[in-house]
């Protein structure tokens, strides 16, 4: 049947990515690992560029699903992002970010349920200083939203004659350096857009990015699962960039001398008064306090009861 034919594509797709390794295992145990449907594509990070990992996993997993009936047809396989050129990349990320623009802005759009990875905490921080600081003099970008991403992307592409030359160096040619910079600062980007965008694939200016009929399921990717108590990575760039992070900056009066640290938020304290109620306290507020109560200490070490004698 078709989906026998499209379990043994998967398996020859991982067989030439990995360079000669089965999903399923070595020959003793492969039988039983495709009955209980027990794969590893994990080689796949050794030897694919990042910007690739995801979307080689995602293709292999669903065409070598235990479900049959989750495998994808060929003409859905041959629409899937991983067989895209750069040029192709670029043009659906604009198209994107053009249908956006057109939706009404009073609601989230369903792009940024689960962008919290995709973006890497604050996306604007992951930039070269370069392109962040051209990215801060023409306009305003929010670095939690994935649309402002690729709204960033677009009109980097849109004026790219315009911009300086070391910043179209820092960006790379057009278009196959341009998308490269991106997509390796931010790999789950393509993954994530095409998934959630995958809902308005009958608009006119989508339809082409998208199989007709088969749907593939975000639920299959454990890798864009979002962690509520994920910690944000920092910025790999050696030239960590500063100029978005200066609203991060706060006061810091725990030292002599008072000075600046980005690192440090104000901290809350705890009065002693309340019940388990946290608000704000100056610094000279719990001094004052702490002041009043040794003071009170020792005034009452010092005062002799009634009943004792007077000294001789």
């Amino acid at each position: 049947t078709t989906s026998v034919d499209m379990f043994s594509l998967g398996c020859v797709f991982y067989f030439v990515l990995s360079r000669g390794l089965h999903p399923f295992g070595d020959v003793l145990r492969r039988q039983a690992n495709i009955l209980t449907g027990d794969y590893n594509l994990d080689h796949l990070d050794k030897v694919l560029p990042s910007e690739q990992v995801l979307l080689s996993k995602m293709l292999i997993r669903c065409m070598i699903s235990v479900r049959p009936s989750r495998r994808p047809p060929c003409d859905s396989v041959l629409k899937f992002p991983l067989f895209w050129n750069r040029q192709g990349v670029l043009n659906y990320l604009q198209d994107v970010s053009d249908h956006i623009e057109s939706v009404s802005q009073t609601s989230d759009h369903p792009l940024e349920f689960g962008g919290r990875k995709v973006i890497r905490g604050d996306w604007r921080l992951h930039v070269c200083s370069r392109v962040a600081g051209d990215l801060r003099a023409r306009r305003t970008y929010r670095g939690d939203r994935v649309a402002h991403l690729l709204r960033a992307v677009r009109n980097k592409k849109h004026h790219y004659r315009e911009l300086e030359p070391e910043i179209r160096e820092s960006l790379g040619r057009l278009p196959d350096g341009f998308v490269t910079y991106w997509l390796k600062r931010f790999p789950l980007l393509l993954p994530h857009v095409w998934l959630q965008m995958q809902q308005y694939r009958n608009e006119d200016i989508l339809q082409a990015y998208y199989p007709y009929s088969f749907t593939f399921y975000r639920e299959e990717v454990p890798e864009l699962a979002d962690d509520d108590n994920e910690t944000p990575p920092e910025s790999e760039d050696p030239h960590k960039n500063e100029l978005f992070a200066k609203s991060r900056v706060y006061y810091d009066e725990s030292k002599e001398k008072k000075f600046y640290r980005k690192d440090w938020s104000p901290k809350k304290q705890v009065d002693w008064r309340s019940q388990g109620q946290e608000f704000q306290l100056k610094q000279d507020d719990v001094r004052l306090r702490d002041r009043h109560h040794y003071k009170k200490r020792e005034k009452k070490r010092e005062e002799m009861p009634v009943w004792s004698l007077p000294p001789q």
